[in-house]
C-alpha cells in the first residue's frame, strides 16, 4: 500500500556495494549490507548489541535507512574514538561522545538524538553529553558527570568504574 507509513522486510535484487561504498538505495548494496545515512553508506547488518556481530573496529547501532529515512535499522558502524566530556571538538557538527561497548568502555562518536535522561535508547540515540547504558530492551540515557567536579542533582551521585570509564575516561561517570 504506497498511502501505508509503516515498511518491512521484502527480498529485492542487490547490488554490488559493501561496506562503505556510497549508495543511494537497498539495491545498491550487496546481500546482508543496507544503505543507511545521508549522504548513503553501504553498512553490514547486524543483530546484537554490542559488537558481537561486527567486525574488529565496529559496534552495532541503528541508523536510518537511505531511501526511507523513518525506518531504523542496526547496522555495523566504525568505531570513532573519541573522549566523553571532550567538547565538540573530538565529533563531528550533530554529534556526540558516547560508549558503544558496555562490555569494554569502547566509545565512539554518534549522532546526537532525542533520549533525554531516564528515557529508553534501544532505538534511538542520546541527547548531547550522555550515555546510553544497560541491557538491550531495557537501555536509558544517563547523564555524564566529572566525579572530581560532580555536576549531579543533590539526591544523585557521580558514579562510574572500569570497565565502563578507563584510560581517559577514568574520572568520567554517569548521575545515578
Amino acid at each position: 500500500d504506497p498511502t501505508s507509513s509503516t515498511s518491512s522486510p521484502a527480498c529485492a535484487p542487490s547490488g554490488t556495494g559493501t561496506n562503505g561504498a556510497q549508495c543511494l538505495g537497498s539495491d545498491d548494496c550487496a546481500a546482508g549490507f543496507e544503505c543507511v545515512g545521508s549522504p548513503g553508506v553501504c553498512r553490514r547488518y547486524c543483530c546484537g548489541i554490542p559488537t558481537t556481530t561486527c567486525d574488529t573496529n565496529f559496534f552495532c547501532d541503528i541508523q536510518s535507512e537511505t531511501s526511507a529515512g523513518s525506518v531504523k535499522i542496526p547496522v555495523c558502524e566504525p568505531v570513532q574514538p573519541c573522549q566523553l566530556m571532550g567538547g565538540d571538538a573530538m565529533c563531528g557538527q550533530g554529534e556526540t561522545c558516547g560508549i558503544v561497548n558496555d562490555d569494554d568502555g569502547t566509545t565512539s562518536c554518534l549522532g546526537i538524538g532525542p533520549a533525554d535522561v531516564s528515557e529508553s535508547c534501544d532505538d534511538t540515540h542520546c541527547k548531547k553529553d550522555l550515555v546510553c547504558l544497560g541491557d538491550l530492551g531495557s537501555k536509558k540515557c544517563f547523564a555524564l558527570c566529572d566525579k572530581t567536579h560532580p555536576n549531579c542533582s543533590s539526591s544523585e551521585s557521580c558514579t562510574g568504574a572500569a570497565p565502563l570509564f578507563q584510560g581517559d575516561n577514568i574520572n568520567v561517570g554517569v548521575c545515578q
